[in-house]
């Protein structure tokens, strides 16, 4: 299940708008939807997961706050009573920028990116020309949801690529994340790719990493990768 800004969930619908935070609804008369509750958050939001089926739980993923560029987003763990009211009953600072989620069963796992740079030597590319290597890191995360006002972090896998994408396919979850070089000595050259990561998940539903493979060109669309028998294609 992945994330979005609004999610039905039994007879509710969540709408978590960036500029002003989440809003609870009552749909069971989808003709005279009710209002029946909401959590001011101005200008930290970026999107949320509903949690169950019965709209009685969800996280949100935010900054810390509007004027916070510290690069660590938070996860904020809403329940809703009876009659509609969420509240945040948990908070998680994560290490980096929040990006896809997919939630599997009660485990969330979740994708936090940084960025990083570096210089490298004219052999490890091509020969004669000094290239610079411009890539960032990723982070997978587990959480074990079983209970939301107290969730249980299960550890995380590690890659290299920014603005990576996650697919959940073949009982894996695939990541890739994208780098690129250029040389300009002696002349303007560029090199594109990505590494592409598989994720099998142990039995409590910790992650761990079974194959990296670097592809020649970028994949920037989750749809273009899956598992197909055995294989990552």
């Amino acid at each position: 299940v992945e994330a979005d800004i609004w999610k039905f969930s039994g007879d509710r619908l969540f709408y978590f708008n960036q500029l002003r935070g989440l809003q609870v609804f009552d749909m069971s008369d989808p003709a005279k939807p009710v209002k029946t509750g909401s959590i001011r958050m101005p200008a930290i939001g970026t999107q949320l997961q509903s949690l169950d089926d019965k709209g009685q739980r969800v996280v949100l993923f935010t900054r810390k706050s509007a004027d916070d560029y510290s690069g660590h987003d938070v996860l904020r763990f809403v329940e809703v009573s009876a009659e509609g009211t969420p509240t945040v009953v948990k908070t998680v600072e994560l290490d980096g920028y929040a990006g896809e989620s997919r939630l599997i069963g009660d485990k969330l796992y979740v994708i936090t990116t940084g960025w990083s740079g570096y210089h490298i030597g004219s052999s490890q590319l091509v020969s004669g020309n000094v290239w610079y290597w411009n890539t960032g890191w990723w982070r997978l995360h587990g959480y074990d949801l079983s209970d939301v006002s107290a969730p249980v972090a299960l550890g995380y896998v590690s890659g290299q690529g920014t603005s990576p994408v996650l697919q959940a396919s073949g009982g894996y979850l695939l990541v890739a994340g994208n780098g690129y070089a250029y040389t300009y000595s002696p002349s303007y050259q560029w090199r594109y790719w990505s590494y592409v990561s598989a994720v099998d998940f142990e039995s409590n539903g910790k992650p761990h990493l079974v194959k990296s493979v670097e592809t020649k060109q970028q994949v920037r669309d989750l749809f273009k990768m899956a598992v197909v028998n055995g294989a990552i294609v």
